[in-house]
């Protein structure tokens, strides 16, 4: 404690000597200021200096708090506070001229003539701005962190694994379970095929891109919907630092592909043919939203259900509204219209769920497996309570998380009303419907309401909040309009960027040239945890550790941040390291092109890719992945009860009797007893393994094992 103090000694001496140049500027300006003031400034300006002042003094205090409660990374909120600070002076010192520009450009700005090239300009710009703001130059560095940092485990759970079935022809939720429903894995595995390869590298760039193509559609949507270029901006970066920069995505958000917009991807679209059918009326924007609903269910199933309900949703609004009522029904002959909308959506996602599943569509083994996670939520495994936030005083995450659905309440049952009584014109029924889609995608924060949950889903509480914006600003008169609408998008720009997370992600405007090891951009954990690297089993307790590890060694080379010099350098151990070119060459040796082969690793999904050959087991990946050179034993991936995981794997075995299984070598060792008091074990696979196979030939990081 004492050091901590005396470590903060210094920066609190740094802001008493900013603080005292600061009082001592106030002084001298207000001097020169009642001087200047009554010649320069009429009485009427005085409002928009005060507003100024207002601005910079909050700006001011929102870098202090950050320098006094952030701990760590303090220096770049020392440099805003400094650039604050010298405007702050500069605002009393030159004022007059100041206001004198700020009217030349509000005049350009609200001359009709100019109108339409500034709004073009302003589009281009904030088109340009988002795609660079999301976009990685240097996709490897990235890459090479997520490896040593994770190992990939979210990418494999969520594509990798999936994805590699499917493009062996494998039957999700038949052959191998996919979590994060069908049709995607289809889609991203197909397009990673056509760049090339499905690869670890390309479907990041899959996803990425993904992500900046919905956020400009987004935004191009946003400022049409709020008829303002400025204020659809302000939005959108607000939306971006939401759902992009929470503390749930920490250090990186694309480490995370579940929590990025590539989880709801097409939920803008439906969104979109709503609105158009709001304005023009015409069907075939109605046909086109219940279709895209019908396919988001096949996409990804529990985003696309609660598309499904939005979209149903919109219907009985228009159903319910007196003045909307003809646009579905007006004479007995509609009904057959009425029902095509309601079977429509139903139609398209089972036309796709048969197109990949077949025969098996039919059958209720494939319904089992395909409702198999949500039974494993319903159970109570892998959720948290509404109340875990408080219990462990994330008192933000926890009121946040509160405030999103009553929020989407309040503006159905306003909005709902104003427009039943015609008080509002039908296009805002929209916002009832992104409500009640916001609603239903909220589960994913009930489900789990954890820190990391509350934001995921969090677009349409901003775009809804960007909606009471307007309907407060379109009260105001013009200039005070413009001023709030500037305001805004100023408020949005600055809380992005100087947001941490932000400021470590590795697109061109970050301020280090080695943004994934350099002390200044690269967050570290919490103080609980010395690295992000290797994170997940740097505390593994000794009981657990082994001789050595499953090649040969006993060094477990665990490294930190600053084990490596440069990116560079993280670079090359990352591409030497996730290398298994020796054990790809034994299952080659021993198992014929197209075969399902098994393989109980960690790195099954690289190690398969690598071979060409198909995953054996249901539930792939089969091991949570872990350091290489880890001397303890993997745990399982867990996706059901650890019975039926357990047994599943075994019937499997003992069904095919496959002549190969090759077996990470560290499962050649005796289970310690620490390991075996883990529920995530998977020594009865292990267990049934070494009962019938013997070792037969060894790679670098696997061991053949043959049937007896």
């Amino acid at each position: 404690m004492t050091m901590k103090v005396i470590g903060f000694l210094p920066m609190y001496m740094y802001l008493g000597i900013w603080l005292a140049f600061f009082i001592m500027g106030q002084l001298i300006a207000s001097v020169i200021f009642n001087d200047r003031g009554r010649r320069s400034i009429a009485e009427k300006d005085l409002y928009a200096f005060l507003l100024v002042e207002a601005i910079l003094t909050f700006l001011i205090l929102s870098a202090l708090v950050k320098m006094i409660f952030y701990d760590y990374k303090v220096e770049m909120a020392q440099r805003v506070f400094d650039v604050l600070l010298i405007f702050a002076v500069l605002d009393k010192l030159f004022w007059p001229q100041i206001k004198l520009t700020a009217n030349q450009v509000y005049s350009l700005v609200i001359d009709r003539a100019n109108a339409n090239t500034l709004k073009q300009i302003l589009l281009i710009i904030g088109t340009v701005g988002i795609g660079l703001i999301i976009f990685v130059p240097d996709h490897a560095r990235v890459l090479a962190r997520m490896y040593v940092g994770e190992q990939f485990h979210h990418y494999d759970d969520f594509i990798m694994a999936p994805g590699w079935a499917a493009l062996n022809g494998h039957i999700l939720d038949w052959d191998q379970i996919s979590e994060y429903g069908t049709g995607m894995p289809y889609i991203l595995s197909k397009i990673a095929a056509w760049m090339g390869g499905f690869s670890y590298e390309h479907v990041f760039l899959i996803i990425m891109t993904m992500t900046m193509v919905y956020y400009i559609v987004l935004f191009w949507f946003s400022q049409y919907w709020f008829n303002s270029i400025a204020l659809g901006l302000a939005v959108m970066l607000w939306g971006i630092r939401v759902q992009m920069f929470h503390p749930g995505t920490y250090p990186f958000v694309l480490t995370y592909p579940s929590a990025t917009v590539v989880r709801y991807f097409f939920d803008i679209f439906v969104m979109f043919t709503i609105y158009r059918h709001l304005q023009s009326g015409r069907q075939i924007w109605l046909l086109a939203a219940g279709a895209l609903s019908g396919f988001s269910v096949f996409y990804v199933d529990s985003t696309g259900v609660f598309l499904l309900a939005a979209f149903y949703a919109y219907l009985a609004c228009l159903l319910m509204m007196p003045y909307t009522r003809r646009m579905l029904y007006q004479k007995r002959e509609d009904l057959a219209a009425l029902g095509v909308y309601v079977l429509l959506p139903l139609l398209v996602a089972l036309l796709f769920f048969g197109r990949v599943a077949g025969e098996h569509l039919l059958t209720s083994q494939f319904w089992h497996n395909f409702s198999e996670t949500v039974e494993y939520f319903l159970s109570g495994i892998g959720t948290y309570p509404i109340y875990e936030n408080f219990k462990y005083h994330n008192f933000w995450a926890g009121l946040v998380g509160l405030i999103i659905p009553a929020v989407w309440i309040l503006t159905i049952m306003y909005v709902g009303a104003m427009c039943y009584f015609k008080k509002f014109s039908r296009r805002h029924i929209l916002i009832i419907v992104i409500c009640i889609y916001g609603l239903g995608v909220n589960h994913y924060y009930i489900a789990r309401a954890v820190l990391t949950s509350y934001y995921v889903t969090g677009l349409p509480f901003v775009f809804v909040c960007g909606y009471w914006l307007k309907l407060l600003f379109w009260q105001w008169p013009q200039r005070r309009r413009f001023n709030a609408i500037v305001i805004s998008l100023a408020m949005s720009l600055y809380a992005l960027v100087t947001n941490h997370n932000f400021m470590a992600y590795p697109n061109i405007f970050n301020w280090s040239h080695n943004p994934m090891v350099d002390f200044l951009t690269a967050q570290p954990l919490p103080a609980d945890l010395s690295s992000y690297f290797e994170h997940l089993n740097r505390n593994d307790p000794p009981e657990l550790k082994l001789p050595t590890n499953s090649l040969g060694q006993t060094d477990e080379e665990l490294y930190i941040e600053q084990s490596f010099p440069s990116d560079d350098d993280l670079v090359a151990y990352y591409h030497q390291d996730f290398d298994f070119s020796q054990d790809a060459q034994l299952i080659q040796a021993l198992t014929p092109p197209g075969a399902s082969v098994a393989v109980i690793s960690s790195f099954e999904i690289k190690i398969l890719i690598q071979a060409d050959r198909g995953p054996f087991f249901y539930y792939f990946p089969l091991i949570n992945s872990r350091p290489k050179h880890m001397r303890v034993m993997p745990i399982n991936f867990l996706h059901t009860s650890r019975e039926r995981f357990n047994q599943k794997a075994i019937n499997q075995l003992q069904a095919a009797q496959p002549e190969y299984v090759f077996l990470e070598k560290i499962f050649l060792y005796n289970f310690p007893k620490a390991y075996a008091d883990k529920p995530e074990n998977i020594i009865p696979i292990v267990s049934y393994v070494r009962e019938h196979y013997t070792p037969f030939k060894a790679g670098e990081y696997l061991v053949a094992m043959k049937r007896r």
